[in-house]
């Protein structure tokens, strides 16, 4: 079977393949936001009676609201320019299956040379994401995500 070849199977190998490298990017910086939790929390919620799923949805979870805001911001900024993995492994082939905006605006300036198209293409990709970057932060801003 041929996974980079084959439509059904493309975009399944290409999401293993994001989800093999992305992984310990996520699981540090999870690690390093449970490590952050004073142990003394945990403590007295056991003190007061709190099972652990209480403690897990009370404590852990609102805890770890700063690390998940910051890992969410930084995966969708690396996704939406995910260039690298998908020439290397594609082309954006095959034919344009998967061809996503980083791929089009390559191969309008580099292999096309029509350089004002790619680079108002970029233009345009940078203010989509900074209007979702904007209206991400205004939907969860919070007192415990900017602590």
């Amino acid at each position: 079977m041929v996974w980079l070849g084959e439509k059904p199977w493309i975009w399944p190998a290409m999401l293993l393949t994001s989800v093999w490298k992305g992984y310990p990017y996520m699981a540090i910086m999870m690690l390093a936001g449970l490590q952050g939790i004073p142990e003394s929390l945990y403590e007295v919620a056991s003190i007061d009676g709190a099972g652990r799923i209480t403690k897990f949805l009370k404590i852990t979870i609102p805890s770890l609201l700063p690390v998940i805001f910051v890992t969410f911001l930084s995966s969708v900024i690396i996704s939406w320019t995910k260039f690298d993995l998908i020439w290397v492994l594609t082309r954006g082939g095959p034919g344009y299956d998967t061809s996503v905006m980083a791929t089009y605006v390559y191969a309008k300036s580099f292999k096309y040379y029509e350089m004002g198209n790619g680079a108002t293409v970029a233009t345009l990709s940078s203010i989509i994401m900074v209007l979702f970057l904007i209206i991400y932060y205004r939907l969860f801003k919070s007192e415990d995500v900017n602590s």
